[in-house]
């Protein structure tokens, strides 16, 4: 793995997205357990993700709005190394 430069990411914020939980439901469990440098999971696949996809809007504006900034994994790995 070192050789390929990969490296091993798990999460601190689960949304549980995949119980077909609403919008809303989805969005109370980032903010209600967000902090700085947190890795939040959310599924992209395995069935249909049209809730975690409604979700996003209001997820990303409201953390911007509590001053936080979306990174990717790269971007948090070089913030912290």
């Amino acid at each position: 793995m070192v050789k390929n430069d990969y490296r091993i990411s798990l999460w601190n914020i689960d949304t549980a997205d995949w119980r077909g939980r609403s919008p809303r439901a989805i969005k109370d469990e980032i903010l209600a357990n967000l902090k700085p440098g947190q890795v939040i999971l959310m599924h992209d696949g395995g069935g249909n993700r049209m809730r975690t996809a409604q979700a996003l809007p209001d997820i990303i504006k409201e953390t911007k709005a509590a001053g936080y900034r979306l990174v990717s994994l790269d971007e948090l790995y070089r913030l912290i190394e």
